[in-house]
């Protein structure tokens, strides 16, 4: 039971962090009905931003305390997130969103890849690991023999990146933009003949979703300590699956897509060997996507 319990835990991390990233994808795909594979390279780009400036600060100002260090560096990657979700916008979302899928499913290919390069180059090929910070461990239950605990950092981690994209559910379901959101979903081609601005609700939903994703992206680095281009391709495909199986455009959707993936992952690492976890992942999704092709609050074709 300790054993579970702490599977349970770890896997809070995880889905926290799936459901920020597939948040983004919802969010992109919401409004401009395509399908955008640039945000997982947006969640390693913004990675790299939190671990260089935390270094670089904690190199300028070496009596500093670190923990405020690595917030200020975390909001850099939202920043930077921002940025990039705007370029995403501006280059590969804004000139197409009247072609066809296909166009903006390569552009953001295009885009991802260019990306992913750059902070692969511009790093030198190596990873970039923080300084240690909050590694205090809090033990919830358990016994000596199988203490049940948590990292100080994962657990900060876990609380930001789940209020995070909570505020996000509730700037969608609460304020104006959220309205106009869930309209363009409908039938983007009627809000705009309601008056609405779509190039501008396009730009800041893109903005929003690259910020979601850079937080996502700093967020890791923060809870696993090192910034790395690895996997960015299997982690921009798990969210999309995730974000999928929740409907493609139900933000509540994909959260709740991101606890399956993320409880099935960590259970899968727990009692069977970790090196199928990807190949058991997939299959897993791709068998909920056959048996709810409209996803779990999604609405049927």
């Amino acid at each position: 039971m300790a054993f579970a319990l702490q599977l349970i835990l770890n896997a809070l991390l995880v889905s926290a962090l799936y459901g920020l990233m597939s948040v983004s994808y919802v969010l992109a795909h919401g409004v401009a009905q395509r399908i955008n594979l640039a945000f997982g390279a947006v969640a390693i780009a913004t990675s790299y931003t939190t671990a260089n400036l935390a270094v670089l600060l904690q190199t300028r100002y070496p009596g500093a305390a670190v923990g405020p260090l690595l917030m200020i560096a975390l909001a850099a990657a939202v920043a930077h997130g921002g940025a990039l979700g705007f370029a995403i916008d501006r280059m590969t979302v804004r000139p197409f969103i009247r072609a066809k899928a296909l166009a903006v499913l390569i552009a953001t290919l295009g885009f991802a890849v260019a990306l992913e390069e750059a902070a692969r180059l511009g790093n030198g090929n190596q990873e970039r690991w923080l300084p240690r910070a909050f590694d205090e461990t809090l033990r919830l239950a358990g016994g000596e023999a199988f203490p049940v605990q948590i990292a100080l950092v994962q657990a900060i981690v876990t609380l930001v990146a789940l209020g995070l994209a909570g505020g996000i559910c509730l700037l969608i379901w609460r304020s104006r933009f959220g309205r106009i959101w869930r309209a363009a979903g409908d039938d983007l081609a009627m809000v705009e003949l309601t008056g609405v601005d779509i190039g501008r609700t396009v730009m800041l939903t893109m903005i929003l979703a690259g910020a979601a994703a850079g937080a996502a992206g700093g967020m890791m680095t923060l809870a696993y300590g090192v910034a790395s281009y690895y996997g960015s391709f299997v982690l921009a495909l798990k969210t999309l699956f995730v974000a999928a199986i929740g409907g493609m455009n139900s933000i509540a959707g994909a959260l709740l897509g991101a606890l399956i993936l993320g409880c099935f992952e960590t259970f899968w690492t727990g009692y069977a060997p970790g090196a199928y976890r990807d190949i058991a992942s997939f299959a897993a999704l791709t068998a909920l996507l056959l048996l709810r092709p409209s996803g779990l609050l999604g609405r049927a074709p």
